[in-house]
């Protein structure tokens, strides 16, 4: 019987998935095949064994759009302080409190001045310890573990870079339980840019504590993010960490 329903889902997922789907497909040469069939287990790669040589190596840069953050982070921060809705994970914890100490006639504008030069001191000193943060990160994600799958088995070009020029096979892998490492996958995104290290929006969202800035969120945009020249491969990738 011939397969060709690729994207069927799953009737359901562990809580910790990252996807729905029931199959993912791997391309190697038959050699490899026997000895993952024979082995039952799968070889994950390092970012210096990927085929492309600037995969997970590059350098994210940071251009925040500083009038769109002050102006939008300023904005919410005071609604959370005029409201007295005060989200407990803000960083701003210690400038509202501040700031009620103030004369009520003297608090919006002192708060929005303050606020302002500390969103121009926080970028500009991220800005400062990016390169130094970028020669810490190298080796740290170079022992990342990747496993690099697909959701199609019939892409030409796959069958002959990864399967022995056409020679090979490829293997279907289902999402059998809930233990499954497969619902971990998530897909890569191709860009004709790199993403910025933090998003204008990210930055936004941090500051007014919608959504903290992590280092996975770092991490992830490193191993998830290619060059749109690879956007044939259709690829989805679990990482392991180190």
């Amino acid at each position: 019987m011939e397969y060709t329903n690729f994207d069927v889902t799953a009737d359901w997922a562990p809580s910790f998935a990252m996807n729905d789907r029931l199959h993912f497909f791997k391309y190697m040469s038959a050699a490899t095949a026997k000895i993952v069939l024979n082995a039952g287990t799968l070889r994950w790669s390092r970012s210096v064994m990927l085929n492309d040589p600037f995969d997970m190596q590059f350098d994210l840069p940071l251009h925040p759009d500083r009038v769109a953050i002050k102006e939008e982070a300023t904005k919410a921060c005071w609604e959370q302080f005029a409201n007295g809705v005060i989200p407990p994970t803000s960083p701003l914890l210690d400038a509202f409190k501040l700031t009620r100490q103030l004369p009520t006639r003297l608090q919006e504008t002192r708060f929005k001045e303050t606020l302002s030069t500390a969103i121009d001191a926080w970028i500009d000193g991220m800005s400062a310890t990016l390169p130094q943060m970028h020669l810490d990160a190298k080796p740290f994600v170079s022992d990342f573990k990747i496993l690099s799958l697909t959701v199609r088995p019939d892409i030409p070009t796959m069958w002959s870079h990864y399967a022995d020029s056409y020679r090979g096979v490829v293997l279907r892998f289902r999402s059998a339980d809930s233990n499954s490492p497969f619902f971990m996958a998530k897909p890569v995104n191709y860009v004709d840019e790199l993403p910025d290290l933090y998003s204008t929006q990210e930055l936004i969202d941090h500051i007014t504590a919608v959504k903290p800035m992590t280092s996975r969120m770092v991490v992830d945009k490193i191993i998830y993010t290619k060059s749109m020249h690879w956007s044939y491969e259709q690829e989805w990738r679990i990482s392991l960490g180190s």
